[in-house]
């Protein structure tokens, strides 16, 4: 009995000792570590700033934790942002932004804190990071679309003029420009002065207001000058396309966009694409209207300047997945068409189609540059007073979503930097010209998926026009390249493309073959093709050597034999039903 006893008593005892000191329970060990901070302003409001955090997170459930991020500001403001844990392969990680305005310029010390869910945390102090000048935003304004040409912003009749071209000079100087926001809004952030603000009227608008289509500002005099626009009421159709990622018995991606610059509405609309015969179509979100061999077609009862507001969002867009066939070999050059129609009431039929091409690689570079036209030979000849269009095009080929990208670009000298124009981009991106004739489109809060994930989703792009500069001297090179920043990567430098002028190249006869008409390869290596961009039915092709002597004619237009020729320069005489049209083609044995 006494032992029975002594056993209940050690037992209790054991209860109380596990009451009083419990068993320390084995947690995951956890830290939280901040990769990176940065900010940037992404339009001409330089007193509205955008802020990021990275950070690793180790031992927090993805999906579920939640890793705090503290942002001071340094002007006595503080925000606490919530961020959900996100698995990223084998590593946790958190992601903040926020937008902030400034009162008050002057310079502050930012400083950011990320807090685990038990209490585990990390602080980085970003001294004297923030920079707000004196002069921030001090010529500023409105475009708007003025309906009944009274020079006064209508509340409920009138229209913003949203993501529009607003260009600032000194004299004939070109100091700065941006793009309207949104809701119309531009402005600049200059010292005292006279300046003269110049709007783009070549694209769908004209200028009303002020009557004497000078707007001179002065930061201290008239800060704020409204500008009132008039929409022109045309019919200007357009479709343009680019196709990359073109591999043997792999998928490939066109990207194609069409619209209407005009603001007066086009009915009965038709887009067609005409896909090269080596490739096939797979998908496409919006799907084809109807399909008839390689022809896909899409109808739309009606294409409107999406009622005057919005530049940039005058186009559809349509992101096409296509199969290369197996037949396609190494070095074979793909061509597709694109076109719009009716041409019926259109002001300018000559932008209606377009031929694009790329060729057929082992494997590829998606982050890449490319400019139409490419031009003539190994230099990409081209004649004075030419307008080029670049695209850059980038993916995501890391192993987590990119969060912000930056494309940096350096525009050569001997392009004319006030005519440039944006035409196109895949993200909403908000361009910035920082002086010294470098752009930057700037894709905040992007969020690009990575190629291996979703590879269609991985991939975006920008494209602009660009005119060079009058008259320049023959052999003058212009070559153009860019930098393309995931995050705060270093940046990924794309290829560098290259035009030279050529002052013996006819303008007028060159810009209208290479509308109509494409030779590829060029240079040729044993064979070439030509691909009618017009549809104009081609009824003979001759070549002329450098003597004028007619070295070659024939029926056929794919696949021309080139072998038994000598090396050089040759001019090719297309003949049509419409005519007789002029090229060079390079011949290279």
């Amino acid at each position: 009995m006494k032992k029975h006893l002594t056993s209940i008593f050690s037992f209790l005892t054991l209860i109380l000792v596990l009451i009083i000191f419990p068993a320390k329970q084995v947690q995951a060990q956890t830290n939280v570590i901040i990769t990176s901070v940065f900010d940037t302003t992404t339009n001409w409001k330089c007193d509205l700033r955008e802020f990021f955090t990275k950070g690793n997170c180790q031992g927090y459930a993805a999906n579920t934790d939640t890793i705090k991020v503290y942002v001071n500001f340094g002007d006595g403001n503080s925000t606490i942002i919530p961020c959900v844990v996100t698995a990223s392969g084998t590593i946790n990680t958190f992601y903040m932004n926020t937008v902030y305005r400034y009162a008050s310029p002057g310079t502050y010390n930012i400083t950011y804190i990320a807090t685990g869910p038990n209490g585990d945390a990390d602080t980085l102090i970003d001294v004297n990071g923030m920079q707000i000048p004196s002069y921030c935003n001090n010529i500023s304004g409105r475009l708007y679309q003025d309906i009944n040409g009274n020079c006064t912003y209508d509340i409920g009749l009138d229209s913003f003029v949203a993501y529009y071209p607003v260009k600032l000079y000194s004299g004939n100087t070109l100091i700065d420009m941006n793009w309207t926001d949104f809701d119309g809004k531009y402005g600049f952030s200059q010292n005292p002065g006279n300046y003269t603000i110049i709007v783009d009227t070549s694209i769908a608008y004209q200028l009303s207001c002020p009557n004497s289509g000078l707007i001179n500002v002065n930061p201290i005099t008239n800060p704020v000058n409204d500008i009132g626009l008039t929409c022109v009421q045309t019919i200007d159709f357009f479709a343009k396309g680019k196709v990359s990622g073109l591999r043997p018995n792999q998928s490939g991606f066109i990207n194609m966009d069409f619209g209407n610059i005009g603001c007066q509405v086009g009915s009965s609309t038709q887009v067609t694409l005409q896909l090269y015969p080596k490739t096939s179509y797979l998908s496409c979100a919006f799907p084809p209207s109807s399909i008839n061999g390689n022809t896909l077609t899409w109808n739309f009862s009606s294409l409107v300047n999406f009622n005057n507001l919005n530049l940039w969002s005058n186009s559809g867009h349509l992101l096409i997945e296509i199969q290369t066939l197996s037949t396609a070999v190494i070095g074979d050059i793909l061509c597709f068409t694109t076109s719009i129609s009716p041409l019926i009431g259109d002001v300018n039929p000559l932008n209606n189609s377009q031929t694009f091409c790329d060729t057929v690689v082992n494997s590829y570079d998606p982050n890449i540059k490319v400019v139409e036209p490419v031009g003539e030979g190994l230099t990409g000849s081209i004649p004075q007073n030419t307008t080029f269009t670049y695209t850059i095009h980038f993916q995501n080929t890391g192993t987590d979503e990119a969060y912000n990208i930056v494309v940096t670009d350096y525009i050569q000298p001997a392009l004319d930097i006030s005519t440039l124009n944006i035409t196109g981009f895949s993200h909403f991106v908000a361009p910035k010209y920082t002086g010294n004739n470098l752009m930057q489109f700037i894709f905040p809060s992007i969020h690009l998926p990575d190629s291996a994930s979703q590879p269609l989703l991985s991939q975006g792009w920008v494209t602009y026009t660009i005119k060079a500069k009058p008259n320049l001297p023959n052999g003058t090179k212009i070559k153009n390249d860019a930098d393309i920043y995931f995050d705060d990567n270093a940046p990924i430098h794309t290829n560098t493309t290259l035009n030279t002028i050529d002052i013996f190249l006819n303008a007028d006869e060159a810009s209208e073959a290479l509308h109509y008409f494409s030779f590829y390869p060029n240079p040729a290596d044993k064979i070439f093709s030509v691909m009618s961009t017009n549809k104009a039915k081609i009824t003979g092709v001759s070549l002329y050597n450098i003597m004028g002597i007619e070295v070659l004619n024939t029926s056929q237009i794919e696949n021309i034999p080139t072998g038994n020729l000598p090396s050089g320069v040759y001019v090719v005489k297309v003949r049509t039903e419409r005519g007789d049209f002029n090229g060079k083609l390079q011949v290279k044995n």
